[in-house]
């Protein structure tokens, strides 16, 4: 899916614009109305684009829009297809360099128990909608 530079937000990360109509293989993407507050841990590229920290590393997460979770299995990985999420901006087992935590919305979930230092829980989700970064005072 093509996609255009946008303007820089307020924190000085450029969003990027999809052009035309979304698609998953030949059907045509439902998005959902409505989700849940989440948080999810981005890398940030030297160019100031977001990506995963680590599965599909190459995509460009794009800021208020839908996004399906599409199934990348990479080795040394576990083999979870979803969007990785957490109930808060807490992951103690995480580096927070070249990273910065999003606020998201998320449909479609299920919640996965982890120990507490991986955060307590992960929450696996089919959609994600990147929302905006998440204010200091809301990280743990």
């Amino acid at each position: 899916m093509p996609f255009r530079a946008g303007k820089l937000n307020s924190c000085g990360l450029l969003l990027w614009l999809r052009i035309g109509a979304c698609k998953m293989q030949k059907e045509k993407c439902v998005t959902p109305d409505k989700g849940v507050i989440a948080y999810k841990l981005l890398r940030v590229r030297r160019d100031k684009t977001l990506g995963p920290l680590f599965i599909n590393r190459h995509q460009v997460i794009s800021i208020g829009e839908w996004i399906p979770a599409k199934d990348h299995p990479t080795k040394g990985f576990k083999h979870r297809p979803f969007w990785h999420c957490a109930p808060k901006a807490f992951a103690p087992h995480l580096t927070m360099k070249n990273r910065v935590w999003m606020k998201v919305e998320i449909s479609d979930f299920t919640e996965f128990p982890r120990p507490h230092i991986q955060g307590g829980a992960w929450l696996l989700a089919k959609w994600m909608k990147v929302l905006g970064v998440v204010p200091a005072e809301e990280i743990l």
